[in-house]
């Protein structure tokens, strides 16, 4: 068995080679096999494969594609796919993978390469590059992870063409080399590697003038492209070729060691193994030349003393290739400029590493600067901030200069720090700091020196060259971290307890660090030991501490430090605190200002100053979400669980943000529900919750389609909160304007369960309205999952409640709720009974639009009593009734069914034009799994008529459409259709 992505993708299972057709299941599966052995949750899987925001069931749209993927695969290879419970893992065990091949021959080239054995890396390495037989997953967008993933493939692949020609020139292949260089510069114009290996394959071929001029011309390039001058190594070669240096006839770089000059900053992240070991870059001194201007000389008798303050790195510092390489070359790009001190910030929440990573990309950084290193930690959010004038007299006497003559005015000391930095080339790192204010007073003059700046604050008035706002660790980082600390073969003995702990602890440094020092200290402990610690919510932040490392001691210290507020209920405290109570994955900044009962100014002026000291996050404007353990945080703040109970004034505020929430999305809900469809009655819902905050105007269908998928996570959530907090009517007030949506989005597994927590409240509040609403929508959901002796009990129920109630409508809903039931479970005699009823009651309140809607339900109950022309008659009839009241929606579904009814009956030309007229009603209107169910019907029809391209062409509409949305049903009706459509195709063939 072969896996290959290094090209088209491809699977050679012994009988015969499978290239998988490009789209989601191929980058599916390149995701998984670069992740092996270790398991991809769900999450990270969406993340990966979409490039643009995920659609919004792009869960359930995933699972279609990865039964789409098994089926690629075919049966004995799709046993390598399993499941697990918080994710996919592909097993690679006895199989090859080209990766995993290319990285092995990468290292042992390369290692080969260091130890001067070079035809040995020449063939390694060459055996490397022939694997490549094109790009990974070529033209297709994906994800920001897997594209980082594959960026790093291609730099690997860079690096072992370049260490692979390093080691041709040294077994003196210049000549051969000229026309792979040539093409090497034109295709990577910024790879400086290659116009030096170029420019001396030039010169040893006896072409002086031009190697010269392929020098100049990189240093042309470099000028125009970036504003940067050539390397000091592209310099000094200049100067070597110009003097005719003899040497350069016999050796390239400095010896073996010089390979380690062609490797990236931080080392090449193996996309199998994870990072590889830092690679150090040697300073290199430049002499001057035509290729760049001379740099100025430090003058003497300043009195230097050298300085190196970085502290040591952590032992257990892993990840963040990517970070450090972006301010190495930050740094590297801008040092020198005249007149210019590159300041690079690291900003982020507490927790994150900013001091680690800072340290760790000084030690990189630091060979760039010869004269030495400054460290401080200003302890910025702390009482005990370092006041700036402290900082620099004491690195005037760590500069040489005596404690007795360090000026004692703070701008004194300003001007002395710059008169001895200003011809030095230092490198300072400015920790914790709390403002600008506090780091302008410490940079350097001298435009050879660099300042690295580590904030919890995003410090925007701090005028900088590169800004990096640190995220957690990604999965596979976050686990070589835990590795580190734990164990590799103590973690893959419990993989599921190890996903849990990587799961709560959600790439944060800090917590990862406190689990891996709790079970270093516990080496008797199972892991799932302290992962069922730690799964407990409510003394999670408790389990996260060892010694001085403490998650909450973190969070506490930004939190403390926040500003006050122009009022206290708009207050960065007060909402922070109130954030902690939505249990949602995200809230806009409208819900925010329902749920405190504020302006929509003031909770963006609050969710700013919450943003800048890195206690929310935002991954798109106007949406806030938290840290999975900054939650934890907040709702502690919000409902401490002390043990001593709550006092009554803490209870009432809480119970009114959740209530100005839950009334806000109720009334927002129902405004959004209200352009999917008419509908006749809401029977007095929104009375019940009435609200104050403003409610946003939605323009037409699709804008209120588009924040029901963003929103759905979330309202399901708040029902879930409302039954917890709540003793009104918001829970299922809120579930009764999901109905729409459940249904046109067809998420029928998620709504089962808002709508079975909605009917505990409404039966803890003995609501007979809400009863009966919501059994009624209940049975529904649990139809269409096909748990139809639940449905029927339930939708029994319903029918009993709302004749308690009395309410006309609210007894039709429930009566043909029933009746579908009846017919989804094979009882279609009882249906057609219990749908005439319906029907005739339907009639006596003479509204066209849902009397279309009852004849649609009679008339499927009629067709599966084999009564085909009664069915069609009352589709007939719904037709002119629908188009009547102008029901675009309905008149749709009944055009839909009239084609499935006339496709029953074999009257295939009737149905290809029902259904055809069906789907471009359903696509006008925007109901998209609508126009893919239609579509996947006339695909079928047109592959029974022999017109197998078109039957071919609209399948793969029907089918993108799908991908898109999700849903088992359609997923199910996809793979019913896939194969007569395909047998039509090869029938044709």
């Amino acid at each position: 068995m072969r896996f290959a992505i290094l090209g088209p993708t491809t699977v050679d299972d012994g009988v015969g080679v499978t290239e998988l057709p490009s789209g989601i299941p191929e980058a599916v599966l390149v995701v998984l096999l670069l992740s092996s052995p270790r398991t991809v949750q769900l999450d990270a899987l969406v993340d990966a494969v979409w490039a643009d925001r995920p659609p919004a069931a792009a869960v359930d749209s995933l699972r279609n594609h990865l039964s789409r993927l098994r089926r690629f695969l075919g049966p004995v290879t799709a046993e390598r796919l399993t499941t697990r419970p918080s994710g996919y893992l592909i097993d690679l065990d006895g199989a090859s993978f080209d990766v995993a091949e290319f990285v092995a021959l990468s290292r042992q080239g390369r290692r080969s390469a260091a130890e001067g054995a070079w035809a040995e890396a020449s063939a390694s390495l060459t055996a490397a590059q022939v694997l490549w037989r094109g790009e990974p997953l070529a033209g297709r967008s994906v994800g920001l992870d897997l594209t980082s993933r594959l960026h790093g493939l291609r730099e690997e692949r860079l690096l072992v063409q370049t260490v692979r020609i390093e080691a041709d020139l040294y077994l003196g292949r210049h000549q051969d080399l000229l026309g792979e260089l040539s093409d090497l510069t034109a295709t990577q114009p910024l790879h400086e590697p290659a116009w030096r290996q170029l420019s001396l394959a030039l010169y040893r071929a006896g072409r002086q003038a031009d190697a010269l001029e392929a020098l100049l011309r990189s240093r042309s390039l470099l000028d125009e492209q970036l504003g940067l001058d050539p390397s000091p190594e592209l310099r000094e070669l200049y100067q070597r070729i110009l003097n005719q240096d003899p040497a350069l006839d016999a050796e390239f770089g400095q010896g073996p060691v010089g390979i380690a000059a062609l490797a990236p900053v931080s080392g090449v992240a193996d996309p199998v193994s994870g990072p590889a070991d830092p690679v150090p870059q040697p300073a290199a001194k430049a002499e001057p030349s035509p290729m760049a201007e001379p740099q100025p000389m430090a003058e003497p008798g300043t009195g230097a003393v050298g300085v190196a303050q970085l502290p040591a790195l952590i032992s257990d510092f892993t990840g963040r290739d990517e970070q450090i390489r972006f301010l190495y070359d930050a740094i590297a790009a801008r040092s020198g400029r005249a007149g210019q001190v590159p300041v690079a910030v690291i900003t982020g929440g507490g927790g994150l590493g900013k001091t680690s990573l800072a340290v760790a990309a000084a030690h990189h950084i630091s060979g760039l600067f010869p004269d030495g290193s400054l460290f401080v930690d200003l302890h910025g959010m702390d009482a005990t901030a370092k006041d700036p004038a402290e900082v620099l007299g004491q690195w005037l006497v760590d500069l040489g200069t005596p404690a007795e003559s360090v000026p004692v005015d703070a701008e004194a000391r300003q001007a002395r720090f710059r008169s001895l930095t200003h011809a030095k080339r230092l490198l300072v790192v400015v920790d914790n700091a709390r403002s600008a204010a506090q780091v302008l007073p410490l940079l350097p003059a001298a435009s050879g020196s660099a300042v690295l700046v580590t904030s919890r604050s995003r410090l925007a008035d701090l005028p900088a060259a590169a800004r990096l706002d640190l995220k957690p660790l990604s999965g596979a980082e976050a686990l070589s971290m835990l590795e580190e600390l734990v164990g590799a073969e103590r973690l893959d003995a419990e993989p599921e307890a190890t996903e849990d702990i990587l799961r709560v602890c959600a790439g944060l440094p800090l917590a990862l660090r406190i689990v891996g020092a709790r079970l270093q200290v516990r080496s008797s402990w199972p892991v799932h030991t302290l992962a069922t610690r730690l799964d407990d919510e409510r003394r999670r932040l408790d389990e996260l501490s060892i010694g001085d490392l403490a998650a909450r001691a973190s969070f506490e210290v930004g939190f403390r430090s926040l500003p006050p507020g122009p009022r206290p209920e708009s207050a960065p405290t007060t909402v922070f605190t109130l954030l902690g109570l939505v249990t949602g994955p995200d809230i806009t900044v409208d819900a925010v200002a329902a749920l405190a009962g504020i302006s929509i100014a003031d909770a963006e002026a609050a969710l700013d100053v919450l943003m800048d000291a890195h206690l929310v996050d935002s991954a798109s404007p106007g949406r806030y979400h938290l840290h999975d353990l900054l939650r934890d945080f907040a709702r502690e703040l919000a409902t401490p669980t002390d043990g001593e109970g709550e006092d009554s004034e803490r209870v009432s505020t809480r119970s009114a943000a959740l209530t100005r929430l839950l009334n806000w999305y109720c009334h927002t809900a129902s405004a959004a529900a209200d352009q999917l469809a008419t509908r006749t009655t809401d029977w007095g819902l929104l009375a019940r919750v009435p609200v104050t905050a403003v409610i946003p105007d939605f323009v037409d269908r699709e804008a209120a389609w588009s924040w029901f998928g963003a929103e759905s996570a979330n309202l399901q959530a708040a029902v879930v909160c409302a039954e917890a907090y709540l003793p009104g009517s918001q829970a299922w007030v809120l579930a009764s304007q999901l109905v729409l949506f459940a249904s046109q989005s067809r998420r029928w597994a998620e709504m089962a369960a808002t709508f079975t927590v909605a009917l505990r409240c409404a039966r803890r509040e003995a609501d007979p309205l809400g009863l009966a609403r919501i059994l009624s929508v209940l049975g529904y959901a649990l139809g269409h999952l096909e748990r139809y002796d639940e449905a029927l009990e339930t939708a029994h129920q319903g029918v009993e409640a709302a004749e308690r109630v009395g309410d006309l409508k609210l007894l039709i809903t429930a009566c043909n709720c029933y009746g579908w039931l009846l017919l989804k479970a094979e009882r279609p005699r009882e249906a057609v009974t219990q749908q005439e009823k319906t029907v005739a009651a339907l009639r006596e309140i003479n509204e066209p639009e849902q009397i279309a809607a009852g004849l649609a339900d009679l008339a499927e109950a009629l067709a599966a009593c084999g009564e085909h022309q009664a069915a069609v008659g009352c589709l007939q009839e719904a037709l002119l009734l629908a188009r009547k009241a102008a029901a675009a929606y309905i008149e749709a579904s009944i055009l839909n069914a009239l084609g499935a009814a006339h496709d029953a009956n074999g009257s295939d030309e009737e149905a290809v034009s029902l259904l055809t007229d069906a789907a471009r009603l359903r696509g006008a209107i925007d109901d998209r799994a609508g126009q893919g169910e239609s579509l996947l019907r006339l695909a079928r029809v047109l592959a029974r008529l022999g017109r197998s391209q078109e039957a071919a062409a609209v399948w793969a509409e029907a089918s993108a459409l799908v991908d898109e949305l999700g849903g088992e049903e359609l997923a199910e009706l996809r793979a019913a259709v896939e194969k007569t459509v395909m047998a039509a195709t090869d029938q044709a063939d």
